[in-house]
């Protein structure tokens, strides 16, 4: 679960969202499935699963759906 707020946070010293090496290419990131999407007073919170590896792109996207109430994800 993911929330994405209005506000930037950098520099050398700020916190990452994700740790560790990253993916060198966009076919190398892992996807999600299952995904939901709802805002939360000025926030978007995102939500999902990962896909195994051997899931194509995009297997969950028939599955998506925006959720109504900030309290139904928290």
């Amino acid at each position: 679960m993911f929330f994405i707020a209005p506000m930037l946070i950098g520099g050398k010293e700020a916190p990452a969202a994700i740790g560790g090496t990253g993916a060198a290419a966009l076919s190398d990131a892992w996807r999600l499935v299952d995904v939901s999407w709802e805002t939360c007073g000025a926030d978007l919170v995102v939500s999902g699963y990962i896909a195994p590896r051997e899931a194509p792109a995009g297997a969950g996207d028939a599955r998506q759906r925006r959720l109504g109430q900030c309290s139904r994800v928290l």
